[in-house]
């Protein structure tokens, strides 16, 4: 497989780790966001302010959630 892809792939499992798994949406936002970050959820705002807000709010409610990437495409 290509090089590049297996690298994109990567920064999705190591984004959804820091931000989901370890509950540091604020340090994966710093990390891995740019200002112009497009949420695809309609009901979220863009940018990087709405994503820290619900996955503070998913951790409130689900203190156990984990998430684990089965399948990237790339």
């Amino acid at each position: 497989m290509n090089g590049q892809l297996e690298t994109n792939k990567n920064i999705i499992r190591e984004w959804h780790d820091l931000a989901i798994n370890q509950r540091k949406p604020e340090e994966a936002v710093a990390k891995y966001l740019g200002s112009n970050y497009r949420q695809h959820n309609p009901g979220s705002g863009d940018g990087p302010e709405p994503f820290i807000a619900i996955v503070k709010r998913f951790a409130q409610i689900f203190p156990d959630l984990r998430m684990e990437p089965k399948r990237i495409i790339a």
